[in-house]
């Protein structure tokens, strides 16, 4: 009896931290520096899956004000870790790609991003996120393509 009492505890805990290990979330980001500086929000919205070990998301980011407009739909993927033993922070890096739209015309954007979330309830975190791209789209203004970095505040629901 005691080791079926045992076996029945070992296996509730496993099935408890499971569905800590595995989860989507949906996050809405504010870059604070582009926001002031272009006079426009620059605003991202995420989808993202979480699991113990990677993480695979998809976003898109708006700046309205901007001329010609600015509209960018992507994808990133990488690599987490939880950064405590309850799991309410984590740590991920990984690689993003991307469309960006700027006055009916597309141009590529590839880069890299990292960050680190914390959660304030079982369901909802904040965060603090870092990008940097390689983007084509100065090309709308006659420049040359080049690195643009970002940073971004968060805040998600986890589901």
């Amino acid at each position: 009896m005691k080791k079926l009492l045992a076996i029945a505890f070992l296996v509730i805990g496993m099935m408890v931290n499971a569905q800590k290990s595995e989860y989507f979330t949906i996050s809405l980001a504010v870059d604070p520096n582009a926001t002031i500086k272009e006079n426009s929000p620059n605003l991202v919205a995420e989808l993202e899956y979480v699991n113990n070990l990677i993480y695979i998301k998809a976003t898109t980011q708006v700046l309205p004000d901007l001329e010609g407009g600015y509209w960018d739909f992507g994808g990133a993927g990488g690599l987490n870790i939880h950064l405590n033993r309850w799991k309410t922070s984590r740590a991920y890096a990984g690689g993003r790609l991307g469309i960006i739209k700027r006055d009916g015309n597309s141009y590529p954007l590839a880069g890299f991003e990292g960050g680190v979330d914390f959660d304030v309830t079982d369901s909802m975190f904040i965060g603090v996120r870092g990008t940097g791209d390689y983007r084509e789209d100065f090309e709308f203004w006659g420049g040359e393509a080049e690195m643009r970095y970002s940073g971004f505040l968060r805040i998600g629901f986890k589901f």
